[in-house]
This record gives structure tokens, sequence and C-alpha cells, in this order.
């Protein structure tokens, strides 16, 4: 039985990572250490955390990051590395087996998109079916619709040039089975599972032309299908239970939260080969979406105009060449400013373009992000300012991250499980942000609403006045608590669920503080490239600007 006795101890940095406000301090370990290991092993990254008792709850004693192709050994090294300093002199020849052998928790991204076939009877039916197939991880290599205009010679040609992991067939009736015995013939004697969106009744019809792998689901395009083709996904990745897949994991994590805070919440889960989106509403299981990133259909790389918007003076010759080193070595950590300040380019570019093919952010209460796109930032603020820029979230939100990457890890237990496990680890699972307002409406450089902060025990602040366009924050230290009174102008609002010119909300605050942000949406820049590296500059200044506890500036 172990104890590693600290009440007061928080993670270690993983690497590559300058934030000494989350220094550790110093975990005692001591021989009757219990330990647990939860791991997210992701295409590029994997990243550990090293669970143990303190006074008497678990708490994260050890975490790292690094590149999944460096493997185990290293890991676990650099995990006992970590520990060696502050553990019980007793322990320093076991620790490295403990670590090695504690009971594991894992989750895995998939190895790559699943490649797919899709034929139906009207174009119409496969366009929806190809957004829900690509939005659920799968490359679409060939598409054939009834109605396309295309001879049968030339579908059966397409059909059977092309090499993939399963077929989805969407009938609506319209040809009968003709198109549907040109769909096995091109298939031949291949073992690729069929999905049929169809209903229940017509499973004989279809098991008859395509055998015993076909699956008939509902037979409406919906979740329903994008669960199926998941499933799909995950089993020919090898990942044996669904739930143990990174982006299934994460959204299961987002749903327990919801649950558990009574709250809505987004989850962004943003690694270099996939990225998951997660709506959770406490109430249902909310929506979720997988984008994969292939060969063919990369996800968005970044602007590259980065050149003219990047806080140095960079010609576009070396932004391109920055880009493509950041590219080509997924794992790797920005080495410059310039890169630094590309990769943040990259990652507003990539959650822009996840908004726009999922039709907006939704409102909601709390928006979570995680993977190294991410936490790997340089700073906390530059991952607000991704999560801000990226995703536009309307109203009044509290931004978190996941540093650790546990929640993929506990999300991937059983359902029984889940809960218990986050609200066990509630004080390690995710670090605050802090609070942002996104107001929508009015005329650039207008007033658009005024905030002022009210803490308890404390002087109410001066009341801050934030014009259309721009961006303030007002300090406010993680743990701490407080009400926003905000007046809005007439023509600017506050998200859907918030009306009236006047309003009160509960924030709190993090490693940024509260976020007042009257930008417009889509952002606009000047068109002078001095002009927005300046405007830029001091947006990042403003959320990089230190906290001071106590105190509301």
């Amino acid at each position: 039985m172990t104890t590693v006795r600290n009440p007061g101890a928080t993670p270690a940095e993983p690497p590559g990572e300058a934030r000494p406000r989350l220094a550790p301090t110093p975990v005692r370990v001591t021989p009757e250490t219990e330990l647990t290991l939860l791991l997210d092993v992701g295409s590029a990254w994997t990243k550990a955390a090293l669970v143990g008792r303190a006074g008497g709850r678990w708490r994260i004693v050890s975490g790292t990051a690094q590149p999944t192709a460096w493997g185990e050994s290293v890991l676990v090294e650099d995990l006992v590395g970590r520990l060696t300093p502050h553990a019980d002199a007793r322990l320093a020849r076991r620790l490295a087996n403990l670590v090695r052998e504690a009971p594991r928790i894992t989750c895995r991204s998939p190895r790559r998109a699943g490649r797919l076939a899709v034929v139906g009877d009207t174009t119409a039916g496969v366009e929806s079916a190809m957004a829900v197939a690509v939005r659920s991880g799968w490359t679409v290599e060939a598409g054939v619709g009834g109605d396309d205009r295309k001879s049968d010679a030339e579908r059966f040609t397409l059909l059977r040039g092309v090499e993939v992991d399963a077929w989805l067939a969407v009938p609506s009736g319209g040809h009968g089975d003709r198109l549907w015995g040109l769909m096995a013939g091109a298939r031949g004697p291949s073992s690729a599972p069929v999905v049929v969106v169809a209903a229940d009744d017509q499973e004989d019809r279809f098991t008859a032309l395509f055998g015993t792998g076909t699956r008939v689901i509902s037979s409406v395009i919906d979740d329903r299908l994008a669960e199926a083709l998941f499933d799909r996904l995950t089993a020919m990745n090898g990942l044996g239970q669904p739930r143990s897949a990174t982006p299934v994991a994460f959204g299961r994590a987002m749903e327990a939260l919801a649950r558990g805070l009574g709250l809505t919440v987004l989850g962004i889960d943003a690694g270099s080969s996939w990225l998951a989106w997660h709506h959770a509403t406490g109430r249902d299981m909310g929506r979720t979406a997988v984008i994969a990133a292939t060969p063919d259909q990369p996800l968005p790389s970044g602007s590259r105009a980065a050149a003219e918007v990047l806080p140095a003076d960079v010609d576009e010759f070396t932004t391109t060449d920055a880009m493509a080193s950041l590219a080509a070595r997924r794992s790797a950590i920005p080495a410059s400013p310039v890169e630094a300040a590309i990769a943040q380019a990259i990652g507003i570019d990539r959650l822009a373009a996840a908004r726009r093919w999922l039709g907006g952010c939704p409102p909601v209460d709390l928006l979570v992000g995680g993977g190294r796109l991410l936490v790997g930032s340089s700073h906390p603020a530059d991952a607000a300012m991704i999560l801000l820029d990226g995703l536009r979230p309307p109203g009044i939100t509290q931004l978190a991250l996941d540093p650790w990457g546990i929640c993929g890890p506990l999300g991937g237990l059983p359902d029984a499980d889940i809960d218990e496990a986050l609200e066990t680890l509630r004080d390690d699972l995710l670090m605050p942000l802090g609070t942002a307002v996104v107001s929508r409406g009015g005329q650039s450089g207008q007033l658009a609403f005024r905030a002022r902060l009210h803490r308890p025990g404390w002087p109410d602040s001066t009341a801050v006045e934030v014009r259309a366009g721009s961006m303030t924050v007002l300090p406010l230290e993680r743990g701490a608590a407080g009400e926003l009174e905000i007046e809005l102008e007439r023509g600017v609002h506050i998200g859907p669920p918030v009306r009236g010119q006047r309003l009160r909300a509960s924030v709190t605050g993090g490693a940024v503080g509260i976020v007042l942000d009257a930008r417009d949406d889509p952002i606009q820049l000047p068109t002078r490239p001095g002009d927005a590296r300046s405007m830029i500059q001091a947006w990042r200044d403003a959320l990089r600007r230190e906290t001071r506890p106590g105190g509301t500036g």
C-alpha cells in the first residue's frame, strides 16, 4: 500500500513548456506509495500522468509529454526522474519498477483515417452521408449517386478502381437492386464491411447482396450513422473497445463533466492528426464530430499570409519554410518566436475550419481545450487566444485546459466509473484560464459595453469601457470568483441566451483572467501588415498580462 504525502502537490510541467507559476511543490513519496499511470497515446505525442495519494486524496504527482516515437522506456525514465528528488531513500531502487508496473488506464488515437466508398440512390443522399463520414474520421475515396449522370460502366470503373476499408450504401428506393448489384460487383470478393442506411426490414435484402458483414442502421442520416462509422474505424485500427479511442474517450469525459457540473460543455481535443469536437448539455449525449487529417485532406495548415500578421518582421519565404518544418515534424516544439507564432496561427485556422464545418460554435458554460496544439503552447494566454480567435464562443464562457491529457484516459473507463474518476481527480483535472465575455454587434471603434467587477470583501473596480473591435482583460486569479456587471450599448448583444441591456453574471478567474472581447466575427484586421501586426501584438500582450493575487487591478 502506498501513500504520497503532500496535500499541496501540483503536477510537474511537461517538457518544452515554461510556466513557473505551475511549478510543483515537493512531493514526498514514501514506501507505502500507490500509483496509477494515465496514458494518452497520440499519433505524434504521448501524454502521461502519474497519480498517487497525497494527504489522503488522489493527486497527480508527476506528469510528462514526449514524442510517441521515443517509446515507453524514455517515458518511464522521465517520470522517475521527476519523482526521484522527492522520494524516500528506501524507494530509490524500486521507483522505476513501481512506475513501470503501476496499473494503467490508456486511450489511443486511431493510427490512420479509414478509406470509404459511398454509393446512394441520390447525389444529395451521398453528399449528406459523406459529410457525416468525414466528420467521423473517414476519408471518402469515391462517391457514386444513381442520378449523377454517369453511365453504369463509368460508375463501375470508378468503384472498382478504389481500395477501401468499408462501403457505405444510402438507398432511397429509386433504383431497385441494379445500383446495388453494380456496387456488389465492384466490391468483388473483398471482406470490407458494408454499412447500409436503411430500415431494419431491409437487412435480409442487403445481407443477401453483400454478405454477413453487412450492418443496417437507422434509415435517417444522423448521429447513429456517425457512431456506426466510428465503431468500424476504431475496430479497423485495432483499438478494441471503441471507448478506448482518444476522440471517443475525450467526448465521454466531456459528457461526464457536463453531468457532474450541471453545465453545457464544449470539448475540443486538437491533436496533430485528429480534431475531436464534443458538445454536451448534461441532459443528453450532445454532438460529437471527429475530423481526421490525411495526406489528401489535411487539417488546415495555417494561413499562407501568416507573414503579414506575425509579431516580428519576417519575409514570406521564412514563414513558408517554418510552416513546412512544423508540418514535417509533428512532434516538434516550436524552436523560435516565429515558429511559435505560426503554430498559434495554425491552431486558430484549424479550429475556425472545424467551426465553419460544424455550423458555428454553440453558446456553452465551459469550453475545455485538449491536445498538444493547445496545451503545448508556450504560455496559457496563447492557448486562450487560439480558443477565442478560432471558435469565437458567444456569450459568457469559462475557459480551461486539460493540461495533462487525463480526460481521454478517464473517459475510456466503463460508464459506471467515469463520474467517480473525474470527481477523484477534480483538483488536477483542468487548468482554468478564466472567463471570456464575447459580444456581437456594434460599429468598430465605438463603445460596445461597460463592465465592472465586484468581489466579496474588495472595493469595486472602476468601470471598464470596451469598444467594438477591441479586447481587454480584467485580472482575476485562479480560485477567485466575482460578479461581473455589464451594460450593453444598443445593437450589441452577448450570446443568444442573454437578453437585455444590463446583466450580471458570475465569473471565475484563471491563468489569464476575465477576457472582455468585443471583436468582430470573423475577426477583422487592418489591411496594412504593420498595423495588423501591432493589433495582434496588443491582443497578445493583454492576454499575457500577469494577474495580481488579491486584487482586480
